[in-house]
């Protein structure tokens, strides 16, 4: 729950806000303590008020045979 928290105190986060990359950023920490690699995908998004650039973050686990 504090995570949660911690993300509704950065208010909204609209793509391309200075929230928005903050809780990116955060997130792919967060995911490069845990995962093997962590990739970023980006890619662009219209928006009413212009494009922007969104990223998902993936994290890539080894898996087993």
């Amino acid at each position: 729950m504090a995570s949660v928290r911690w993300q509704v105190s950065l208010g909204p986060r609209v793509p391309g806000s200075p929230a928005h990359r903050r809780l990116a950023d955060e997130l792919d920490r967060a995911l490069e303590r845990h995962a093997a690699r962590v990739v970023r995908h980006q890619f662009p998004v219209r928006l009413p008020q212009g494009e922007v650039v969104c990223t998902n973050l993936i994290g890539q686990f080894p898996g087993r045979l």
